[in-house]
C-alpha cells in the first residue's frame, strides 16, 4: 500500500504531465528528474534542459525561421524575431526580453 508521501509524488507527476502540452518526452523527464535533484546539482543540469528545450522548438518550428535571407549582423535578432510570431503570451514576452538584452548588449558594446 502506498503512503501519503508516494501518492502525493504520483499526483505531481500526473498534474505535470498534464499540463506540460507542447513538450517533448525527453523534456517532461527531465524537468521531473530536475526537480527531485539538489540545489547544487540543479545548475547543470536546467542548463542542459535549457539547451534540449531551444533544440525542440528550433526543431518544431525549422520552417517558420527565415534567418538564411537575413543580414549575417542581426541574425540572432532576426532569428528570435521570426520565432516570436509563433508564440504569444509568455512565451512571446520572454523572447521580447532577449530581444531587448541583445539591444543593451549592442548598445554597452558601442560605450
Amino acid at each position: 500500500m502506498l503512503d501519503f508521501e508516494e501518492i502525493a509524488k504520483a499526483a505531481k507527476i500526473m498534474k505535470f504531465m498534464s499540463e506540460s502540452e507542447g513538450m517533448s518526452t525527453e523534456e517532461k523527464f527531465l524537468k521531473l528528474f530536475i526537480s527531485s535533484l539538489k540545489p547544487e546539482q540543479k545548475k547543470n543540469a536546467e542548463i542542459i534542459t535549457k539547451y534540449i528545450e531551444f533544440e525542440s522548438m528550433a526543431k518544431r518550428y525549422k520552417g517558420s525561421i527565415s534567418i538564411q535571407n537575413k543580414s549575417e549582423k542581426n541574425w540572432q535578432k532576426d532569428m528570435i524575431n521570426d520565432l516570436k510570431n509563433n508564440f504569444d503570451g509568455k512565451r512571446k514576452l520572454k523572447l521580447d526580453m532577449v530581444l531587448k538584452l541583445i539591444e543593451l548588449n549592442e548598445i554597452i558594446e558601442k560605450i
